[in-house]
């Protein structure tokens, strides 16, 4: 065998996937373990590298796989466990009917990784037109950092207008 074809035993290994959730006013959280084909099922494109790449994480809430209405969820919880002590944790808290989130990302890589930490607020305003805002927060050398914010318009024309606030883009010469 080539040294460059990947073997069976290369493939990637499919993660265990547990999803909890709470109900709006319940105190008790509902379990249930969930199939990795059917978290990515539906149409969701899976990500090449699961726990590396934590931009696919907003677009593939757990509430698709919930006969629940999304007004109806307080919280979903859904963790990823590898086989390597690799681990991926995403919380989704939801208000506003369902339509806002804030959406926790604390990811594990090994014992002696340090833990990567996000959250994103995603917000939905509605005032005449439907407003979006989106914030990712992260960590950097021990404080709550912005990492991106944007807002969102959509217009009665069907077409959206996009405004990054920050980063800025710098100042062209």
């Amino acid at each position: 065998m080539n040294a460059s074809t990947p073997s069976p035993s290369d493939e990637f290994e499919v993660p265990s996937v547990t999803l909890r959730y709470r109900l709006q006013d319940e105190d008790d959280w509902q379990e249930r373990e969930v199939g990795f084909e059917e978290f990515f099922g539906g149409g969701a494109s899976q990500p090449s590298d699961l726990f590396h790449d934590v931009d696919w994480i907003p677009q593939h809430a757990a509430v698709n796989l919930l006969d629940v209405e999304t007004a109806d969820l307080a919280v979903t919880e859904v963790t990823f466990s590898g086989r390597g002590g690799e681990r991926l944790t995403v919380k989704e808290t939801f208000w506003n009917h369902g339509h806002s989130r804030i959406i926790e990302v604390m990811q594990q890589l090994g014992p002696d990784e340090e833990p990567y930490w996000e959250v994103i607020v995603d917000l939905r305003r509605e005032s005449g037109s439907e407003t979006y805002e989106l914030i990712r927060l992260g960590r950097e050398r021990g404080a709550v950092v912005p990492l991106h914010h944007a807002i969102s318009h959509a217009r009665p024309d069907g077409s959206r207008r996009d405004v990054t606030i920050y980063p800025s883009r710098p100042d062209r010469r």
